[in-house]
């Protein structure tokens, strides 16, 4: 009757506490057998990531910067980034956390402008232009979230993301492609070489980000656990104050989980 008892108890404890439900055996005679059932307090892990961003541009330049491009538009670019989190399970599924990540908002703009020019002749020539413009842009982003789990090892999940910029630089050119036997009218290919730090940059960035994950136990209780995640930021903010640069990612990550358990005490 004792050994039914504790297994009774042990049933409705599972069914009372949030989180996922681990067990462990204790030393104990042979002719008796307790177990001491655990619950998840809070999680630890860590992300490691591949951003693929979409950089949405319509500006002709930014503030204090000699510039003679028309209009510089829409851009992509690839970086890695990665972070930290912590999350705290509200129920069995509902799970509340908070990440702190590093992501590059930067890439390479380039704009090729179509334009006629005088190189002695009475009559004009046509000409190619190139106008570059690479932002170098890192950012501390601090995301609070909620996670559900709907099946299985399956996680959705949806948070806001407020990022912090920690460096901001640029290099900038314009470059004549074409003609071949032109040069401009400092005697080279290439004019209005500047970079150095962005001004006038909103410091504070926000972003709605969604993902999808699924993870994998490393062991036999799933206190540690690894798998892939997708997310996409969507920014409602522009990078520069008085230029249309925002900047949108589309992650494909690696997520390590720990949880840290408290023990159940009768």
């Amino acid at each position: 009757m004792k050994r039914v008892h504790a297994y009774t108890i042990v049933i409705a404890l599972f069914l009372m506490l949030p989180g996922r439900q681990f067990v462990k055996a204790g030393n104990v005679p042979q002719d008796e057998f307790f177990i001491h059932p655990s619950y998840e307090w809070l999680r630890l892990g860590a992300t490691m990531t591949a951003d693929q961003k979409w950089l949405r541009g319509g500006f002709r330049a930014v503030p204090d910067v000699p510039n003679c491009c028309p209009e510089y538009s829409n851009a992509t670019a690839m970086s890695i980034g990665g972070g930290v989190f912590v999350e705290a399970p509200l129920t069995p599924r509902w799970t509340l956390g908070t990440r702190l990540t590093f992501a590059q908002l930067g890439g390479d703009f380039v704009s090729n402008e179509q334009t006629l020019i005088y190189a002695g002749d009475p009559q004009s020539s046509p000409a190619t232009i190139e106008h570059s413009r690479k932002p170098r842009v890192t950012s501390m982003i601090f995301e609070p979230n909620i996670t559900y789990n709907p099946y299985d090892a399956l996680t959705v999940g949806l948070g806001m993301q407020v990022g912090f910029t920690i460096s901001k630089s640029f290099n900038q050119s314009e470059t004549l492609l074409t003609p071949d036997n032109v040069v401009f009218e400092n005697g080279t290919r290439t004019r209005l070489v500047t970079s150095g730090d962005i001004l006038r940059q909103n410091t504070v960035q926000a972003a709605l980000v969604g993902r999808i994950g699924y993870e994998w136990a490393l062991d036999e209780i799933g206190q540690i656990t690894l798998g892939p995640e997708i997310s996409y930021a969507y920014s409602f903010t522009d990078v520069v104050e008085t230029s249309d640069w925002s900047t949108h990612a589309l992650r494909f990550g690696v997520i390590f989980r720990y949880s840290l358990l408290k023990e159940i005490r009768p």
